[in-house]
């Protein structure tokens, strides 16, 4: 019995010991601020969790020689004038840049570093971008007759877009006719209260003879 209040007393001298010392322990030092390209280094080398390019070139290709690649970017644009890309991109030697015509033949104009299949027809980035669905949805609806290969896929594409929009249609015509509504109430009350501007504590003191003008303030409440 009195050995195990012994161990239980030694215990709780340590566990308030320790507490004592945590309490003391002067503060966390400020977190050392990223440097500038963190992303590239490596965590065991240089205390960053980058993506360690700067060891790979020290250490995994050291010494060895590269072959020229080349690598096509399908994504949402590229920098021809950035510093680090201008002197390595590929360039279409068969086209005249900026003289508007398809020198080589192969359907693009002016096409020296690719070709922007985003873009309008002067090669420039268009403001409102489409899904490709919905530029084949309309490329068929436009023809006269829909080929029977693409009979199945253009019924998918017109439930896609018509249904939706058909619905979006009646929900617009609903705002619109509430806008309407609104305006036609908000003029009833200019008129009423005779005043440029109403507040909610105007409609809610104001009343009036006039059914209307009532059924309006009521309907703005």
């Amino acid at each position: 019995m009195f050995n195990r209040i012994e161990s239980i007393a030694v215990c709780g001298i340590l566990l308030a010991t320790n507490i004592s010392a945590f309490s003391q322990a002067s503060p966390a030092a400020a977190p050392v601020s990223a440097p500038n390209g963190w992303h590239l280094l490596d965590k065991s080398k240089d205390g960053f969790s980058g993506i360690s390019v700067n060891k790979a070139y020290t250490e995994l290709l050291k010494g060895k020689k590269g072959n020229t690649v080349t690598v096509a970017v399908i994504d949402s644009g590229v920098d021809t004038l950035h510093e680090d890309l201008s002197q390595v991109l590929w360039k279409n030697l068969k086209e005249k840049p900026g003289n508007g015509k398809d020198d080589d033949k192969n359907g693009y104009a002016d096409d020296v570093y690719g070709w922007n299949f985003l873009g309008g027809k002067d090669g420039r980035s268009v403001g409102k971008d489409t899904e490709e669905a919905q530029r084949l949805y309309k490329k068929l609806k436009a023809q006269t007759t829909v080929a029977p290969k693409d009979t199945a896929l253009f019924s998918k594409l017109k439930a896609k877009y018509e249904e939706p929009a058909a619905a979006n249609r009646a929900k617009l015509k609903d705002f619109q006719e509430s806008y309407e509504g609104i305006k036609w109430a908000d003029s009833l009350l200019h008129t009423g209260l005779k005043k440029d501007t109403i507040k909610g504590t105007d409609l809610e003191t104001f009343r009036s003879q006039d059914q209307q003008v009532e059924n309006a303030r009521v309907g703005l409440l």
